[in-house]
């Protein structure tokens, strides 16, 4: 295709049907390699300093530890997260899990290399693993978008596995959103299983999800690798809630 028939092409496709920004609803070319605008390219922010050595929530009066990591013990190590669940990245993240857009999982997967390359802490992983859904929940969204980010992932850390349909959900457990902290553990004991323990056994194994809020799906999945045979386990989310 020549270049100024490209351009017209993308001169009438930007006049009578153009690309909205994913957050602001504002007008993008049809040639952008973006779904936000410039404007919230630049609100889309990474964790601030200093979290938590465990969870990885923000700790705005420093420390080690927040109050919940010094008094409970978690199956995984670590979890750390690219940002705040907030803004643009909120945004791309709904969209992406509910709004059927699927092919965001390529962009918001180097959000989570990025985060990957802030924190050496969970670079001794040996092995991507990422949260199932319940095949019953997964029929219905058409993809599980933590499946989509793991393998997306995969393919920006060369010579990591992934660990694909390792594990499945084995309850159709409900919504965590409007749960308490102590209702969410409850909701989800016992709702994973390990179908191949083989890539776990004594590997350091990294969980691939959208959204951390409480830990607690993180926490029972970590549980459940460990009793597979996994050494240690991190969990590495595109936000924090």
């Amino acid at each position: 295709m020549g270049l100024s028939v490209r351009k017209l092409i993308l001169a009438v496709l930007n006049a009578f049907w153009p690309l909205r920004c994913l957050s602001c609803r504002k007008g993008l070319p049809h040639d952008s390699s973006h779904p936000l605008c410039a404007a919230c390219r630049d609100r889309v922010l990474s964790m601030p300093d200093p979290v938590c050595a465990v969870c990885g929530t923000h700790l705005p009066d420093g420390g080690e530890h927040c109050r919940r990591c010094r008094k409970e013990d978690f199956a995984f190590s670590a979890v750390r997260s690219f940002g705040p669940y907030d803004g643009p990245l909120r945004d791309l993240i709904r969209r992406f899990k509910y709004g059927g857009k699927d092919r965001l999982a390529r962009t918001l997967a180097g959000l989570l290399k990025s985060a990957w390359d802030s924190y050496p802490e969970i670079r001794s992983a040996e092995v991507l693993a990422y949260v199932p859904l319940h095949h019953a929940a997964e029929r219905e969204r058409g993809y599980n978008q933590s499946r989509l980010l793991a393998k997306e992932l995969a393919e920006l850390l060369p010579g990591m596995p992934l660990a694909d349909g390792a594990v499945r959900k084995v309850r159709n457990t409900a919504s965590q959103t409007r749960l308490t902290r102590e209702e969410r553990a409850e909701n989800l004991s016992s709702a994973f299983a390990v179908e191949d323990a083989g890539p776990f056994k004594g590997k350091n194994v990294l969980i691939v999800d959208d959204v951390c809020t409480t830990g607690s799906t993180l926490n029972e999945l970590a549980k459940t690798l460990r009793r597979a045979g996994a050494r240690r386990v991190f969990g590495l989310t595109l936000a924090r809630d």
